[in-house]
Formats: C-alpha cells, structure tokens, sequence
C-alpha cells in the first residue's frame, strides 16, 4: 500500500485554515491530489482511491474510502500481510509498517510480524 501526490498547477481551493490552500502539500511544496493504492506483490493495482486534497495525510486519505479498512482484512492473512509505509503508522491492526528508531536510542530487539 502507498500514497502518492499527483502534482498540478491548476489546483487552488482555500483550505479549512484561513492561509491554508486545501491542494497544496507542504512535504512536496506543490500543489497536487493525494491518491491511494493497494497493489499485488508483483506490482499489479489492486485498488486505486479517488483523489483526495493533497494536504491530507495517506492514513487521512485512507480512511475517508471506509470500504477499504475492513476489505483488506478479507484479503489478508498471517501469511499475507499488507505492507506500507510509515505514512500509515495509525492503521497497524490492518496495516504492517515499519518501527521507527526512538529519538537519541536504539532498538532493543527487532520487532517482527507474527
């Protein structure tokens, strides 16, 4: 699973923040659409989400398309887990991420998936 930006410069819709551009992404300083997609291990798209605002993080993104949450739960499995990035780091029930490395520490112990 990964997010994308899809950059544009024909986007500009005022944001719920006054100063705030809805389509701008700070991370990409662009202007640009936001689009979610779950793909098989060899690369073929599974699902593709509509555009979402690009100042919107992916786990935003992901969870405002409520099907997909529970359906990637019927297409996984102990031994088909669905990999993503640390973008979507408050989804760890459906989604394995990685761990970050504490500030200023270590890893104790390498964290393992089941």
């Amino acid at each position: 699973m990964d997010g994308t930006l899809i950059e544009t410069n024909r986007i500009r819709t005022p944001g719920p923040t006054p100063g705030v551009d809805l389509w701008w992404s700070g991370k990409h300083d662009n202007h640009g659409g936001n689009i979610q997609v779950i793909s098989a291990p060899g690369g073929w798209p599974l699902w593709v989400s509509g555009v979402r605002p690009g100042h919107e993080h992916d786990t935003t993104a992901l969870r405002t398309h409520r099907e997909i949450l529970p359906l990637l739960a019927t297409w996984t499995a102990d031994d088909r887990p669905v990999l993503g990035n640390l973008g979507y780091e408050g989804e760890r029930d459906t989604v394995t991420v990685p761990v970050k490395k504490p500030q200023r520490g270590q890893l104790t112990e390498p964290p393992r998936v089941p």
